[in-house]
């Protein structure tokens, strides 16, 4: 989906990056389980969640605890700066990423990687340099990662990039 004005969600086809969100890195892309993983929570018939946000918060939930099964250790969640939002800071070894954390439910406006685009780097890139700055965190190394999940026949498509994007994009 592409991005309209301050970051909010666009018509599809609107203003956006061209040829997608820029995110051609490549990734760790994996399969998740099927049942838990769901955006509903236990996954029963009728246990989906009836808002967009409450299926984000499921699906960010998902997400973070892959992220932690592949190694990440979370340091702070939903870091709210002026700049705006950070899904997650987490230590991946010595490393200290920021995440943002996309999910689909299907591919009718794209893909979750897709949905990361030119804005919405810039606007993580201020939110991470803030929350460098307050901490005193500034020589840290540092970096963007993107999770995407997209839902495949029931399940979860995770796709990791790392070192998305630089910094100051």
């Amino acid at each position: 989906m592409s991005e309209g004005p301050a970051g909010r969600p666009g018509r599809p086809g609107g203003p956006g990056p061209p040829g997608g969100s820029g995110l051609g890195r490549p990734g760790v892309a994996a399969r998740g389980p099927g049942g838990a993983d769901h955006p509903g929570g236990a996954g029963g018939i009728g246990s989906r969640p009836r808002s967009n946000r409450a299926r984000g918060r499921a699906a960010e939930e998902a997400g973070v605890r892959w992220l932690e099964s592949q190694g990440y250790q979370v340091v702070e969640r939903n870091v709210r700066t002026r700049a705006g939002e950070i899904d997650l800071v987490a230590r991946d070894g010595a490393t200290l990423c920021f995440v943002e954390i996309k999910a689909r439910g299907s591919d009718a406006f794209g893909t979750a990687a897709a949905a990361v685009g030119a804005v919405k780097q810039r606007r993580l890139c201020r939110a991470a340099a803030l929350y460098l700055a307050r901490r005193g965190l500034h020589l840290t190394p540092s970096r963007f990662d993107v999770l995407a999940l997209d839902r495949r026949d029931g399940a979860w498509i995770y796709t990791l990039i790392r070192d998305a994007f630089p910094f100051g994009y």
